[in-house]
């Protein structure tokens, strides 16, 4: 008997771990249906009845996600049955994906599984396969990095981020720059870690030097950005302003009082400028946190309120210089030949102040990634076609942004999305996820949107009714903050380090900086998307990428 029937046979018998109240309704439900099927198929001699079976079972999953067991179950052998050859690949990954999105207590299970299957896949891809192929690798492997690192094994997330820019260098992607970006940043983090090490192991042997004490506490609090923890190694020390501002500055921006805030702005302001160049952005930031808080509690126009504007002006100018270099390091080369089909671009150039209509620059039969996009009366459409979709916007963007997106749900029960670039990274702002029990951003630091900070639930759409979303980006160094309002009423937000979001790799989605839209089993028409950019720029790509 071959492995892989082997293998399918005994898990008729084997029950897998319960995840539900109905497991056992689940495989007595799995046996009756596919029972035959899995024995018919051990006793042949080839892998491609292996595979047409797995493909059955991916699409029954499909139609089951309302029974997290069977669809387990269903997942498990199809990816058995589906991963012994290349033909099966994609089957075998689909069959993961559908677990990782609608199973959260085997999520991570799933994905690891992924990863390997990616790998598997990318190596035995040919030509332009190849390079469709290098690209989800690339999306699962970010994806896995990014979740080690928010574990803190960063030993396993520079080993990811190697493994990813070898795969970017051989397939030609445009994301290697912000693959190394992240690899430098962590890799910067792992030095500074043993900095911190060898400056205890100096400290046990000698507590009372004071230099070194000092040094600690700075590390902490602006090379890492993390207050609380200098405040935690405070004792001993003997310069004023840190004995002062640090054990403020480890608490909550929105706990300080009014005057404290003026203070600790215009501290964080000192300190930004001799921070090294990676720290300037969060020290501004915090500078700017603390003075933005005091003018909004102090409203008498004194001398305090004067020195409180003329702060926050020379913080805020600051943090415009480091995006603009930040920006101009980050450009992609010009276009050849851009397109110019929107207001407000010109030379290929989306320049800040101005809305731009982003549904005028796609072409589904040139920006499709998957599914069966049309343009219709204007909008951006595609009939409900199980299982999922997504189309991108030819447009790279660096820097802050507003989004303004109308869109109709005309069919179906399970949700759409909207790409959003942030920064080095991008997140999909979802809506009515399984069948509207949540909905906000897939993913953040590896969780997806039902189970992290931001979810929001429920979150069940009216199919016909025009809704619109807003949404304000704003990136200043390594953090983002992004605010999302839908009907003109506050819907979620989210503030942090941009590189903790990621998009699940099964989307497919090139080009990290850009927006996209997405359906998952609904029919959809976005009917209008505006884009503003606040501070950087966007450019149209050129059409022959």
């Amino acid at each position: 008997m071959r492995p892989v029937a082997a293998a399918a046979a005994v898990l008729l018998l084997a029950a897998a771990p319960a995840l539900a109240d109905d497991a056992d309704e689940a495989r007595e439900t799995f046996n009756s249906l596919f029972a035959k099927d899995l024995e018919a198929v051990q006793e042949t001699g080839t892998r491609t009845d292996d595979v047409a079976l797995a493909r059955r079972l991916v699409e029954t999953a499909g139609k089951s996600t309302g029974s997290p067991a069977f669809l387990s179950l269903l997942c498990e052998h199809a990816c058995r049955l589906a991963s012994g050859h290349p033909t099966g690949y994609a089957t075998a990954i689909r069959a993961m994906e559908l677990v990782a999105k609608h199973v959260p207590a085997k999520a991570d299970e799933a994905r690891e599984r992924l990863l390997d299957l990616r790998r598997k896949q990318f190596e035995a891809a040919q030509g332009e396969a190849r390079r469709a192929a290098g690209d989800a690798l690339l999306d699962a492997l970010l994806v896995r990095a990014r979740a080690q690192e928010e574990a803190g094994d960063t030993t396993a997330a520079a080993g990811l981020y190697r493994e990813a820019r070898t795969v970017a260098k051989a397939v030609g992607s445009d994301r290697l720059p912000a693959i190394e970006e992240s690899a430098e940043a962590l890799a910067r983090r792992i030095r500074l870690a043993r900095r911190i090490e060898d400056v205890k192991a100096i400290l046990q042997k000698h507590p009372d030097n004071v230099g070194a004490r000092e040094g600690l506490v700075r590390l902490y609090l602006v090379n890492l950005n993390e207050p609380a923890k200098a405040a935690e190694v405070l004792e001993g020390v003997k310069d004023a302003d840190l004995k002062k501002y640090v054990p403020a500055a480890a608490r909550p921006v929105e706990e300080a009082p009014e005057l404290a805030c003026l203070q600790l702005g215009e501290w964080y302001r000192e300190l930004a400028e001799t921070a090294p160049d990676y720290a300037k952005a969060n020290m501004y930031a915090r500078a700017k946190a603390y003075l933005d808080r005091f003018l909004t509690l102090h409203e008498t126009k004194d001398l305090k309120r004067t020195r409180g504007k003329v702060a926050l002006e020379k913080v805020t100018e600051a943090m415009e210089d480091l995006e603009a270099a930040a920006t101009a390091k980050a450009q992609p080369a010009k276009p050849a030949k851009p397109t110019e089909t929107a207001g407000g671009i010109e030379k290929g150039v989306i320049k800040p102040g101005q809305w731009v209509d982003l549904l005028s620059l796609v072409d589904p039969q040139k920006d499709t990634v998957k599914g069966g996009w049309q343009k219709k009366e204007g909008g951006l459409s595609i009939e409900q076609t199980p299982p999922w979709a997504c189309i991108k916007v030819p447009v790279v963007t660096n820097g802050s942004y507003e989004l303004d997106v109308r869109f109709v749900r005309t069919s179906g029960d399970e949700s759409l999305g909207v790409f959003l670039p942030v920064g080095s990274s991008r997140v999909l702002l979802e809506f009515s996820i399984l069948k509207g029990k949540a909905g906000g951003f897939n993913v953040i630091g590896g969780k997806p949107a039902p189970e992290n900070e931001a979810a929001v639930k429920p979150c069940a759409l009216e199919n016909g009714h025009e809704y619109r979303v807003h949404v304000q980006t704003r990136v200043r160094g390594e953090t983002a903050k992004i605010t999302v309002t839908l009907d003109g009423k506050p819907w979620t937000s989210w503030e942090g380090r941009h590189s903790s979001l990621s998009v699940f790799h099964d989307w497919g989605m090139p080009q990290p900086k850009t927006f996209g839209f997405s359906a998952w089993c609904v029919g959809v028409s976005f009917r209008s998307a505006r884009l503003k950019m606040l501070s950087g720029e966007a450019r149209v790509f050129p059409r022959d990428r």
